[in-house]
């Protein structure tokens, strides 16, 4: 199974288990609350996203980017997704190591 999947795979579990958060609004809140592990943020998300995610990042979670807006709402089924807010630690271990592998690769 290629990175890209399994990236997709666990995102998909964590949506089921509820363990994630999408879009600004909701993430923005569980950040806040203090209750993120790790921040997703599709490549093509506008500046201003990033910079209002720094603002309120008071507990300097990691925050990666992955795929873009379009693809993580298609497997979403949503419009489009720009921000994803991890909330379990395991599945925050598991993601990094993939998306950290996947763009290292060539």
């Amino acid at each position: 199974m290629q990175e890209p999947d399994k990236v997709l795979k666990i995102l998909g579990f964590a949506n089921r288990a509820r363990k994630l958060t999408l879009g600004m609004t909701a993430t923005v809140s569980a950040l806040k609350r203090g209750g993120l592990k790790l921040i997703i943020l599709a490549e093509d998300c506008s500046e201003n996203t990033q910079s209002k995610i720094q603002l309120h990042n008071r507990h300097n979670l990691q925050v990666l980017e992955y795929s873009n807006k379009e693809n993580l709402g298609l497997f979403f089924g949503r419009g489009e997704v720009g921000i994803i807010g991890i909330q379990d630690q395991d599945f925050a271990k598991s993601l990094k190591k993939l998306i950290l592998n996947y763009t290292k690769s060539p």
